[in-house]
């Protein structure tokens, strides 16, 4: 008898559930993005709090959670695929329905954790109004290192090498920068612009652009690989719906 690819599937979650208590879930999330994920406070940052509340409704005890100091949302996939770790985090989500060949096809995504805007902002003095990517090509744009690219490839700016990418420590500095008049726009999600604006008394000097904002979600993800990954996503799911409700 044949099994079909939902029949393996099937298998793999069966195999799966019977094994769920045999290990710890391995987490991996990487530092610099706040407030999403800071490990120098106690609370660790938003995605931890919330990731530790969704274990807690399941429950799921046994798990750990490592930090990366890469900076770079983009060695979760090859972490996970190589089976170090079982589960990681991701911004953007492929589109997964075409022919287009993403090895970020090959993850299990879960239901978002936080749904934000990538923003982008500017001083106030600034000349012009700005409706569409092009019309701020040859300009300086602050992000900090490590951050996603996505929203910033899909608006033309990097492939194109249409802009100047100014890349500090952390999203104070560019706002630092910007008020200084060293960049042209800071490029960030709104949750972390909002109380850096707020602790630097900028907003009567700043302003957003909203022509050139872009909505975005942090997921959690797993490898299709690891033999755990579908029911991890479940369970997690089921968490993250439970806060949600």
């Amino acid at each position: 008898m044949k099994i079909g690819y939902l029949g393996w599937m099937l298998v793999s979650v069966v195999s799966s559930l019977l094994s769920l208590n045999a290990g710890s879930m391995e987490i991996v999330l990487t530092d610099n993005i706040k407030p999403f994920v800071d490990n120098s406070s106690s609370h660790k940052g938003l995605v931890v709090t919330r990731v530790k509340e969704a274990l807690d409704t399941i429950p799921i005890k046994d798990y750990s959670i490592d930090y990366i100091s890469d900076d770079n949302l983009l060695m979760h996939p090859p972490l996970l695929e190589k089976g170090k770790y079982d589960i990681g985090l991701r911004w953007d989500t492929p589109d997964c329905s075409s022919k287009n060949d993403t090895k970020l096809c090959n993850f299990i995504v879960s239901k978002p954790l936080f749904k934000t805007v990538s923003q982008f902002y500017r001083r106030k003095n600034s000349s012009g109004t700005v409706s569409e990517p092009k019309e701020i090509y040859g300009k300086n744009i602050c992000r900090p290192k490590g951050w996603f690219g996505f929203d910033l490839e899909k608006q033309g700016f990097v492939d194109a090498q249409n802009i100047t990418l100014t890349t500090p420590n952390s999203v104070q500095e560019c706002f630092n920068k910007l008020k200084n008049g060293k960049v042209d726009f800071v490029a960030v999600t709104e949750y972390s612009a909002r109380p850096i604006i707020k602790s630097m008394k900028l907003s009567k000097y700043i302003e957003s652009v909203d022509a050139l904002s872009t909505p975005i979600r942090l997921s959690l993800i797993a490898h299709k690989n690891n033999p755990k990954a579908y029911i991890y996503i479940h369970k997690l799911n089921i968490g993250l719906s439970k806060l949600k409700n």
